[in-house]
């Protein structure tokens, strides 16, 4: 309940000042259950690949589908779209692996907003200081600023990628084998607030230190390669899919039980 109604505030904020409404997210159809989060995202590791250094940048979720590749949502038009930020995953360890290299980092927070307004990634570190902040900080212009945005969801990057280690949230493998270095990454997050908390908070992912709201496994190449294309002054640019689990709101659900009731009610008058 807490955590429902810090963002209810935190989107009364986001919101103050202007008459415009955020976009209403659903499913086609009513779709619920299990789900791929597909986005892309557009990030930096400062001051370098190091034990001590941060992982940050921004966030755009391209499309939803179900487990059999057909798309439940699609940004744009009335459905909107859902940017957002992340940072604060700190670089725990460094150390050749296979190839190339694996790092860990540990922490890590990402927000989400939903708005009219597509994301500029093409600012590159300089869409921090339009909304008033640092590369690195909780906001981006084109994210946090747009004067119609409510907070999505807000996530925590949570342990279970490595199974031996409880602090670990994210664990990144450089192949250095091939030209440009390319990679992947994989990370687990927990739901901890947003206007749709209640519709993805369902500890559907199980791991060794606990159940899990969303999984997430990138693969990432350096911005500026012929293969990855150029956005900004970013250093790596990702195509995330994410796994998680949908639910309907919990208004809908007790509809659906009180329609029930009142069908079996009349199924039940109808027999005598």
């Amino acid at each position: 309940m807490k955590r429902i109604l810090a963002a209810v505030t935190v989107a009364a904020v986001f919101l103050s000042g202007s008459t415009l409404a955020a976009p209403i997210f659903s499913l086609t159809g009513g779709y619920s259950g299990p789900i791929t989060i597909k986005f892309k995202d557009f990030e930096r590791i400062a001051p370098g690949l190091a034990p001590g250094a941060e992982n940050f940048g921004t966030v755009n979720i391209t499309n939803i589908t179900d487990l059999n590749g057909n798309n439940v949502w699609v940004a744009g038009g009335t459905s909107g779209f859902i940017t957002g930020v992340f940072a604060d995953i700190t670089v725990t360890a460094v150390a050749p692996s296979g190839p190339g290299l694996r790092a860990s980092g540990t922490g890590g927070h990402m927000n989400l907003y939903l708005s009219s307004t597509p994301i500029n990634a093409s600012q590159g570190l300089g869409g921090y200081a339009p909304a008033g902040c640092a590369p690195g900080d909780l906001c981006y212009d084109t994210v946090t600023n747009t004067g119609d945005g409510i907070l999505f969801l807000s996530l925590d990057f949570v342990s279970g990628i490595d199974p031996a280690s409880p602090t670990t949230t994210v664990v990144a493998n450089f192949d250095t084998s091939t030209f440009p270095t390319t990679g992947d990454a994989n990370s687990y997050l927990n739901v901890v607030g947003g206007a749709y908390a209640s519709n993805f908070d369902t500890n559907g992912q199980a791991t060794a230190f606990g159940n899990r709201d969303i999984f997430i496994s990138n693969t990432f190449c350096p911005n500026g390669a012929a293969s990855c294309g150029t956005v900004g002054n970013w250093q790596l640019l990702s195509d995330d899919p994410a796994r998680a689990n949908f639910i309907p709101e919990p208004n809908s659900l007790a509809l659906a039980g009180l329609a029930l009731l009142v069908l079996g009610g009349l199924q039940r008058r109808t027999r005598r």
